[in-house]
């Protein structure tokens, strides 16, 4: 409670930018093993290590950081980045996500304030894919909003382009290839909104939860039959969710820089713009070869999961 007092206002104003640090060189779809370490000294914890990829990690005021004890357990923290310790660099090259401020991180002997823990010790990699179960659902609703903008290029080129005496709107495999991104839309559209009602229930239930004790999140565990089921519910749908709809954004805008032909090709173009960010959307937010993994362990059980 005091951490959402000190810090909600702010961020949820916009005056404070955050950012989530949990990929490192060595550790991007297997986070628990990740390298970057934490002790406790003189009051703080001290963080020791590397981050790749985060999002508006150059000017961030607060970034949620994952770190390791001598145990091997991972915790969550709440870093500000003026802290004593704390280095943020500009990755630079990316070939998609030009708005996006993505920062390689060091931490050397970075000081945290004990309050600044996120929730209890020893459970960061719960918090983490908790905030991966929302993180995947608005991958895939963004990725709807760039089909949709596909289709709508892609409909006012077609028309107004004429190649053989006619518009290519006319032109039997241009309509395929429309209607197939109208049908990733649809498809992937129903996907989010069955995500996104999954969850909603794991959330409801939190929140009735949270009515009746102060210690719902050491409560909210495997030991607890209902969330945990509820959980694997919305883990397993936005999987579902994202996977299909990161691959159907490649798909449509792949389809819409056919369609503009050499046009497409042309990196001031919109739908070229959509082409090479929605190729990333295939790789964060948990790669879709894992989700695939995840997905077929949630129908088969535990003792089949390949991850």
């Amino acid at each position: 409670d005091e951490q959402k007092k000190e810090y909600l206002p702010k961020t949820t104003s916009g005056k404070s930018i955050m950012g989530f640090a949990l990929t490192e060189p060595t550790a991007g779809s297997d986070p628990a093993s990740m390298q970057t370490k934490f002790e406790e000294k003189g009051g703080n914890f001290i963080l020791k290590g590397k981050k790749h990829w985060v999002g508006n990690g150059t000017f961030a005021k607060l970034i949620t950081t994952f770190a390791k004890d001598s145990e091997g357990k991972i915790s969550a923290f709440l870093v500000d980045t003026d802290s004593k310790g704390f280095k943020a660099k500009e990755m630079k090259n990316k070939m998609g996500l030009l708005t996006v401020k993505n920062a390689e991180i060091t931490l050397d002997d970075c000081v945290v304030p004990k309050k600044n823990l996120l929730g209890p010790r020893g459970r960061g990699l719960s918090v983490a894919f908790s905030a991966l179960i929302d993180g995947r659902l608005s991958v895939a609703a963004g990725a709807v909003g760039v089909m949709k903008d596909c289709l709508a290029e892609s409909i006012s080129y077609s028309k107004s382009r004429k190649q053989h005496g006619t518009e290519l709107a006319k032109k039997q495999l241009i309509q395929e290839h429309i209607s197939k991104i109208a049908v990733n839309i649809e498809s992937s559209r129903w996907l989010v909104y069955r995500a996104a009602f999954a969850r909603q229930k794991m959330y409801n239930f939190v929140e009735k939860f949270k009515e009746k004790t102060n210690q719902w999140q050491s409560m909210l565990d495997r030991n607890n039959k209902q969330y945990s089921s509820l959980r694997a519910e919305a883990d397993n749908f936005t999987s579902i969710a994202k996977f299909h709809a990161s691959n159907s954004a490649f798909d449509s805008a792949n389809r819409a820089v056919q369609i503009f032909g050499s046009e497409g090709y042309k990196k001031t173009t919109r739908v070229a713009k959509h082409f090479l960010d929605s190729r990333a959307i295939i790789i964060y937010e948990g790669a879709n070869e894992v989700l695939e993994l995840k997905i077929a362990a949630h129908l088969l059980g535990d003792k089949y999961r390949a991850y």
